[in-house]
C-alpha cells in the first residue's frame, strides 16, 4: 500500500502546552495523538486521508513523499474506533463554552480539557461508557482510548455574574452615625522622622510628629485620607469604636459625640522623648485653658489631656493624638498619676499634669521596637469577579461601581446614582462613559540561566497591540500598534526601544553604543563644541558614526557617562592632521566637558537601529485602545544566545 508522509510541528509556547492532531494512518485507523511543545514527528497517512489539527496550535504539512509503514513515527492503538467523525473541528469558538461526549474505547480512556471557568480538569471514562463535559477547545486523550463527539454549546449558567461579592466588600462598616476608619501611620527606620495630618472623627485636624522605626494608630473621619510625610499611610479597614462617655449611658446631647464636655473638648495625648534626646521641653494647653510645661528625660513619655483645637509641642520628640476624649473631670482622672480624687470642675488642678516634671512611665508603650508594617504594592482599585464555576476571582476590571446586582441572567451596577446594564452593546472596555484599555502583562522566561537577545515579537491576535517591554538588563523595549505587519495571519514586528535621551543607564549595553576613544583637546563656542582626536598614534573615529548620532563622555575613574551633544558634523583628513567630530551642545540633557582628554563614545538611534533588548527574561505588557471585540491566542519572540 502507497501512502504519504506528513510532517506534524507543535511550536515552543503552544496554546495549552500541547498540540493535538486526529490522523487517518495508512493501515485505515483514525488516531487521536497529542504532541508536546517544541517537537516535530512524521505520520504516514493514507491517500484518501488527511491530518486535521485539533487544538489552537500545531500544524501539519504534506512532504508528499510515498510511505509504506503503519502510521509513520506515531504509535498505533491496537483496535482504535474508527468512528469519530471530523465534528470536532479545530474552531471550538474561544469566546464560547461546548458540550462535547466523552466516550471510553478499549480498556477505558482518560481525557483532558479545560472547563467553562477556566479550570484544566482530567476525566476518566471507562470502556464502553461516556460522559457529557462542557469545555473550552477540544478535550484530548491523554491515555488509553476513546473519541470525542461535539454536542453543540453549553446552556449559560446561570450563576456567572454572582452578586454576591456585592456583600461581602461592605462599604459602611457599623457606625452608621459617624463613619471612621482606622489608619495606621508609619514612619520608617531609615528616614530622619515624619510629620503626619489627619482629620479625626470629630472632624478636627490633627498634626504631629513621628520618629524613625515609630508607628501610631489613628481614626480618620471618612472619607479623608492622613497625610505622612517620609512615610506611610495604611488602611486596616477596621471601622473605628465610636470614643462613647465610659460607663454612664445617660448624658443627652453628648452621646454620638466623642467629647463628653460639649463647652470645650478635650483629647489624650501621648508625649515623647526617644533615647536619642537627653532631655525634651514640652508645652501644652490643658481642658481648662491654661498652658502648662515640663520637661521629659531621654525615653520617657507621659499622658496628658490636650484642648481640642490646639497642638502639643515637644522640642526633640513628638506627640501623638490617641483619638480618645478625655474623661470629665469629675469622675477618676485616668490621664494623670497624680490621685486626685476630687478635682473640681472649675479651678486648674484636673489637669493631667500642672507640674513641670510629671511622673514620667519609662515602660509604659513607648513604640521604640515596632517593626512597621509592609505597605501594600497595589497602587490602583480594580474591581474583581467571582466565578463559581472556577470557584475564584478569575478577571480584573477598571471600573468601581457603587453596587452590582444580578437579575433575569443581566448584570447591572450603579454609579454616581444611576442605573447601568453591562453586555448591552458592541462597544468593550466602555463604563459609565469612560473609556479604558486592554492590557495583558507576562514574561518571557524560557532558559532563564542563559543571556539572550530579545529580536521580534508575534501576535496571534485579529489586531495588533502596543507591546512595551523590559529585561533585567535593559529597559525601554517598545512597539506601537502601527510597527506591525500581518504575515500569514499573524502580526509581526522587530522589537525597538523608545531612545532616550540622555540615554537611560540600561541603555548602555546596547549593540548600537560603540566606544571610539580619548580625545587629545576639545573646544566650545557658543553651543559649538569641537572634539579633537589623535592622528599620531591614530584614533580612528570610524566610518559607523554618523552625523544626527549622540554623542557621550566619560571622566576618570569612568565610572559615570554624560551626554555632551548630538553630532553636526565630522571632519577627518589625518595627512592635515585633521581628525575631529562637532557636536551641538544646545540639546537638553548635556554636560560641560571640564577635562581636555576625556573618554568619548556615541550611540546610534535605538529607533531606527534596535538590535532588540538583551537580558536573561523580558517582561511585556501588551496594550489594545479598540472598543471593538479582539482575540489574543498567543505572544512569541523570536531569541537568540547572546555571546559576550
Amino acid at each position: 500500500m502507497a501512502c504519504q508522509i506528513y510532517v506534524l510541528t507543535c511550536p515552543i509556547g503552544a496554546v495549552g502546552d500541547e498540540c493535538t492532531f486526529e490522523i487517518d494512518c495508512c493501515d485505515g485507523q483514525l488516531i487521536n495523538y497529542t504532541m508536546q511543545p517544541d517537537t516535530i514527528i512524521e505520520a504516514c497517512v493514507s491517500n484518501e486521508g488527511t491530518v486535521t489539527v485539533t487544538s489552537l496550535s500545531g500544524s501539519a504539512s504534506n512532504a508528499f513523499e510515498e510511505c509504506s509503514t503503519d502510521c509513520g513515527d506515531i504509535p498505533v492503538l491496537p483496535t482504535q474506533t474508527p468512528t469519530p467523525t471530523p465534528t470536532p473541528t479545530p474552531t471550538p469558538t474561544p469566546a464560547g463554552c461546548n458540550e462535547w461526549e466523552l466516550e471510553g474505547g478499549t480498556g477505558g480512556g482518560t481525557f483532558s480539557y479545560t472547563d467553562c471557568g477556566g479550570s484544566s480538569q482530567t476525566q476518566s471514562v471507562p470502556d464502553g461508557d461516556s460522559i457529557p463535559a462542557c469545555a473550552f477547545g477540544v478535550p484530548t486523550v491523554i491515555s488509553g482510548n476513546g473519541n470525542v463527539t461535539l454536542n453543540g454549546p453549553c446552556a449559560t449558567p446561570t450563576p456567572t455574574p454572582t452578586p454576591t461579592p456585592a456583600s461581602s466588600p461592605t462599604p459602611t462598616p457599623t457606625p452608621i452615625n459617624v463613619q471612621c476608619f482606622e489608619w495606621t501611620l508609619v514612619c520608617p527606620s531609615g528616614s530622619v522622622g515624619c510629620s503626619y495630618q489627619y482629620i479625626d472623627c470629630n472632624a478636627v485636624t490633627q498634626t504631629g510628629t513621628l520618629g524613625p522605626d515609630q508607628d501610631l494608630d489613628a481614626c480618620v473621619l471618612f472619607p479623608n485620607t492622613p497625610q505622612i510625610t517620609n512615610g506611610t499611610a495604611i488602611e486596616t479597614g477596621d471601622a473605628c469604636t465610636t470614643p462613647g462617655p465610659g460607663p454612664t449611658p445617660t448624658p443627652g446631647p453628648p452621646t454620638p459625640t466623642p467629647t463628653p464636655t460639649p463647652s470645650t473638648g478635650c483629647s489624650e495625648w501621648v508625649l515623647l522623648c526617644p533615647s536619642s534626646a537627653m532631655t525634651c521641653n514640652f508645652s501644652y494647653t490643658d481642658c481648662d485653658n491654661v498652658v502648662q510645661s515640663g520637661v521629659l528625660g531621654s525615653d520617657q513619655d507621659v499622658d496628658v489631656c490636650v484642648k481640642n483645637g490646639t497642638i502639643p509641642t515637644v522640642q526633640n520628640g513628638q506627640a501623638q493624638n490617641q483619638n480618645e476624649a478625655c474623661s470629665s473631670p469629675t469622675p477618676t482622672p485616668t490621664v494623670t498619676p497624680i490621685p486626685t480624687p476630687t478635682p473640681t470642675p472649675t479651678g486648674p488642678t484636673p489637669t493631667p499634669t500642672a507640674t513641670p516634671t510629671p511622673t514620667p512611665t519609662p515602660t509604659a508603650p513607648t513604640p521604640t521596637s515596632v517593626v512597621p508594617p509592609i505597605p501594600s504594592p497595589v497602587e490602583t482599585e480594580y474591581t474583581l469577579t467571582y466565578s463559581q464555576t472556577s470557584k475564584g476571582w478569575p478577571s480584573f476590571y477598571s471600573y468601581i461601581p457603587d453596587y452590582m446586582l444580578g437579575m433575569n441572567q443581566y448584570f447591572y451596577t450603579f454609579n454616581g446614582g444611576n442605573l447601568f446594564q453591562h453586555n448591552a452593546n458592541g462597544s468593550r472596555n466602555n463604563f459609565y462613559g469612560e473609556q479604558y484599555n486592554s492590557q495583558i502583562t507576562t514574561v518571557f522566561n524560557q532558559n532563564p540561566l542563559e543571556n539572550k537577545i530579545f529580536k521580534t515579537i508575534n501576535l496571534e491576535s485579529d489586531q495588533a497591540w502596543q507591546a512595551n517591554l523590559e529585561t533585567d538588563i535593559q529597559q525601554n523595549g517598545f512597539i506601537d500598534n502601527t510597527w506591525f505587519e500581518k504575515k500569514e495571519g499573524a502580526y509581526f514586528a522587530y522589537l525597538r526601544q523608545t531612545g532616550e535621551v540622555p540615554a537611560l543607564s540600561g541603555q548602555y549595553a546596547m549593540r548600537s553604543a560603540n566606544g571610539i576613544g580619548k580625545c587629545t583637546s576639545n573646544s566650545s563656542l557658543g553651543n559649538t563644541t569641537t572634539i579633537n582626536f589623535s592622528t599620531n598614534p591614530l584614533v580612528n573615529i570610524g566610518s559607523i558614526v554618523s552625523v544626527g548620532d549622540y554623542l557621550y563622555f566619560s571622566l576618570p575613574s569612568y565610572t559615570t557617562i554624560n551626554l555632551a551633544g548630538q553630532i553636526t558634523n565630522i571632519n577627518v583628513d589625518i595627512p592635515a592632521g585633521i581628525n575631529q567630530i562637532v557636536i551641538d551642545t544646545s540639546i537638553s540633557g548635556t554636560s560641560t566637558i571640564t577635562i581636555q582628554d576625556p573618554y568619548i563614545l556615541y550611540i546610534k538611534s535605538s529607533v531606527a537601529e534596535s538590535h532588540g533588548l538583551l537580558g536573561h527574561y523580558c517582561v511585556f505588557t501588551l496594550i489594545n485602545e479598540s472598543s471593538l471585540a479582539t482575540e489574543l491566542f498567543a505572544v512569541e519572540s523570536e531569541v537568540m544566545k547572546s555571546y559576550p
